[in-house]
């Protein structure tokens, strides 16, 4: 799979792997949390509202 391949078609699969996951009532996190290939799809499983509460409990810790 060429590069360009790479990074522009793997993460449209992923994106329809956690929106099937979604879909079936699962989620896209694992047994150690949220990894670095999932935070660029949370958006699959949360809303907007959700990273706004996230953030204001992240910030205020």
């Amino acid at each position: 799979m060429s590069e360009e391949n790479w990074k522009n078609e793997v993460p449209k699969g992923i994106r329809k792997i956690f929106e099937y996951c979604q879909s079936v009532g699962g989620t896209i996190s694992g047994e150690h949390g949220v990894g670095f290939v999932q935070k660029d799809f949370l958006d699959v499983v949360m809303t907007p509202t959700h990273f706004h509460l996230l953030k204001g409990i992240k910030h205020s810790f």
